[in-house]
């Protein structure tokens, strides 16, 4: 046990031991096992908050008192699990969640690396083993579920969450989503008061923490989509909430310090404080290049203008500008007989299919 504490993030200057994590399990079986369902159990019980408040007063399952989620349990087992039973990339995503919870944006970061690794590096000695092509979707799972805002774990809005500045005097600290609600007006003298006693060095080291995680991210979803095609999760709602994080802390480090110049490898899409104006970026050098920086535009308002329909207007736009011109047409013609009179008038003869 001595050694699996050793690999544990114990505080914000180590990291996860991933020559160690990354290795073949001892013995015949390179892969491990595949995981029990005890310690599968045991890591969805470790993460549920238990709440006597939710029960019926007459429910025997009552619990006598509250009970919290075991971030650090995860922790532990999920890097004993991954050292000596079984390399499983749905352990290793339960370990992102719980280091996320207990670590922040580093935690996530060396997480998302875990993830990387096990993709690069042990793509075939993974655990359950994949011996037809059509089960790869069991691949593809522990990172939907990573990704999903909506059901199961909302990791993304775990990422939310983080603190991006730090508690104040009756004031609990601030992520992302509720910096959206003070901007909304709700608690905007909260935000400020949070603002002014979070220090520049730990807004950047922040920063510094998300670029990280974006980085390591956009490698893993370029590996996904090289080991799985079509089944390859997007990652979108994760990419979506670090991209505002960064956004966010860009604008936080601006108020701060003014003229504070982010580094190139933090750099999001910033705002100018005062006017809600993009700030000038470097110059468009390609048309994938100028839909690139329109996508990241889109992502800085959902951010600043969460109920604002524009930031879908954007998106739309760059969706369109992918496809071929029949496909294009056919996206706001929808009467079959005006698109036949357009492709013929045009001199389209292949069409696209519905």
């Amino acid at each position: 046990m001595r050694t699996i504490f050793r690999m544990i993030i114990m505080d914000s200057t180590n990291a996860l031991d991933l020559t160690a994590l990354l290795a073949p399990i001892a013995g015949s079986q390179p892969a491990g096992v595949n995981t029990p369902f005890g310690v599968k159990d045991q890591l969805e019980q470790m993460r549920k908050e238990v709440d006597p408040a939710d029960f019926a007063a007459d429910d025997p399952l009552k619990p006598t008192e509250f009970r919290k989620a075991d971030w650090s349990g995860i922790i532990q087992l999920g890097i004993k699990t991954l050292l000596q039973t079984s390399k499983d990339l749905q352990v290793a995503a339960r370990l992102v969640e719980a280091q996320t919870k207990v670590f922040g944006f580093k935690g996530l970061a060396d997480g998302l690396e875990l993830l990387d690794g096990l993709v690069d590096q042990a793509w075939e000695r993974l655990v359950p083993v994949i011996d037809d092509p059509s089960d790869l979707d069991i691949r593809s799972a522990p990172f939907e579920w990573l990704d999903d805002a909506d059901r199961g774990a909302r990791f993304p809005s775990t990422v939310g969450g983080v603190l991006l500045l730090d508690p104040a005097k009756d004031f609990p600290g601030m992520g992302l989503l509720q910096w959206k609600q003070g901007q909304s007006g709700q608690g905007a003298a909260g935000l400020d008061k949070a603002l002014a006693g979070t220090s520049v060095e730990k807004l950047q080291e922040r920063s510094d923490q998300v670029a990280r995680a974006r980085e390591i991210l956009g490698r893993l979803d370029n590996r996904l989509v090289e080991k799985l095609k079509d089944l390859a999760p997007s990652m979108g709602q994760l990419r979506t909430m670090l991209d505002q994080c960064q956004t966010i802390l860009g604008q936080m480090l601006s108020r701060k310090s003014p003229g504070r110049a982010a580094s190139p490898t933090s750099q999001a899409p910033t705002v100018d404080p005062a006017s809600g104006k993009p700030q000038e970026q470097e110059a468009v050098g390609s048309r994938d290049q100028a839909y690139q920086m329109m996508a990241k535009a889109a992502e800085m308002l959902s951010a600043i203008e969460p109920h604002s329909p524009v930031p879908y207007l954007v998106r739309r736009a760059v969706e369109l500008g992918k496809l071929p011109f029949p496909e294009l047409i056919q996206a706001f013609v929808r009467e079959q007989g005006t698109l036949d009179v357009m492709f013929r008038e045009l001199g389209i003869t292949s069409k696209p299919q519905n």
